[in-house]
């Protein structure tokens, strides 16, 4: 019965441990509720899964990105709107000038002359004139004022930016110096223990010791040290002698493989024919050697009656030839310089029949022509 108990208080203070109610902070991300506080007035995160961590933060710099560029959005479309609103003023400005300019005429003055009406035109005129200077003094101050708000609005959302970011700056600073001022705090105790275990086993105390009756006690703990020591010493210097045999065994086997190889590589080479150089040239016309039999008669051509032109040279041991036909056509296959023959003379071509003679003129087929 006391052992279920146990169990069940440390069970109920796990699932408490680091949950704050009350607008505090908790472990799980989902329990999470600050009701909308800045980020610097929370607690510095002790682990990964707190709050305030990366991705908090980088959300937290999306969001005020997104609200600077909707309202520079908005700054825009107002300067828009308002720089369309002059342009059509000053249209209308232009429109009105040009009525003016054509009621006011030559004819029309005369005549406004003989009329007796000549003083209301006059102050017709100076009362439209005065409108429009007015109308354009308004818009001129309207343009001043949109120009002051949205230079002031920029400079407000600059400074609100740098002010974000350095508070950011700064409490990523304060994270990383906690976690580095808690790592030297333990290497200082660390230190601290070591050098109280090394100032253990001092002259004084080796002094009392001999003085009181436990001194043989004491002799035997530094001979069992000294032979620890000792051993210790000796299996770090068989370690490094395995090591350092180790590696010149490793060095020597490379360095051997490495000279057997070369020998042999060497031995190979040497006994390899380099290949001569090649009796076509590109673009030589050429004949192919034809395949007989030990049956077929020996009077027949041993070579092709058509003509192939070399394209490419294979520099192999023997070199071997690329051929393309009278169109152009590449021929399938290699072909060795045994079975190639050059031409003297191309344009000699064999003729089937006379078709046709007249004089000393003759109308002839060539061999392999189509009709």
């Amino acid at each position: 019965m006391r052992r279920d108990e146990i169990e069940k208080s440390r069970s109920s203070t796990e699932t408490l441990r680091n949950y704050v109610y009350n607008n505090g902070l908790c472990l799980n991300p989902d329990h999470y509720d600050a009701k909308k506080r800045k980020i610097e007035h929370m607690a510095a995160p002790e682990f990964d899964t707190d709050a305030v961590n990366k991705s908090y933060v980088e959300r937290t710099l999306r969001d005020k990105r997104n609200e600077i560029e909707e309202s520079c959005e908005m700054i825009r479309r107002d300067m828009g709107k308002v720089q369309r609103n002059v342009e059509e003023i000053q249209r209308l400005i232009r429109d009105v000038t040009a009525r003016m300019k054509n009621v006011v005429t030559n004819a029309t003055l005369e005549k406004s002359f003989e009329t007796t009406g000549r003083d209301m035109i006059v102050r017709a005129l100076r009362d439209t004139q005065k409108d429009i200077s007015n109308a354009v003094e308004k818009v001129r101050n309207n343009v001043e004022e949109v120009s002051k708000s949205v230079s002031a609005l920029s400079m407000k959302v600059s400074n609100e930016i740098q002010h974000d970011v350095t508070d950011l700056r700064q409490q990523m600073h304060n994270i990383a110096t906690k976690e580095m001022l808690e790592t030297n705090e333990i290497q200082r105790g660390v230190t601290d223990l070591r050098q109280q275990m090394n100032n253990m086993v001092t002259k004084e105390t080796l002094e009392k010791s001999f003085k009181t009756t436990g001194r043989d006690i004491i002799v035997r703990a530094l001979q069992d040290m000294q032979k620890d020591n000792i051993s210790n010493d000796v299996e770090k210097v068989r370690n490094n002698v395995e090591k350092v045999s180790k590696s010149v065994r490793a060095y020597t086997n490379l360095h051997v493989s490495n000279e057997i190889h070369r020998d042999v590589t060497a031995r190979r080479c040497s006994h390899v024919k380099i290949a001569a150089p090649t009796r076509f040239k590109i673009g030589d016309p050429v004949r192919i050697s034809k395949f007989k039999t030990i049956f077929e008669k020996g009077y027949t051509s041993n070579w092709s009656t058509e003509i192939f032109y070399t394209v490419k040279t294979q520099r192999m041991n023997p070199a071997t030839y690329l051929l393309k036909d009278y169109q152009g056509k590449p021929i399938a296959g290699r072909f060795y310089e045994r079975q190639l023959q050059r031409v003297s003379n191309p344009d000699v071509y064999l003729v089937e029949k006379i078709l046709r003679k007249r004089g000393n003129k003759v109308y002839v087929k060539w061999l392999g022509q189509f009709t």
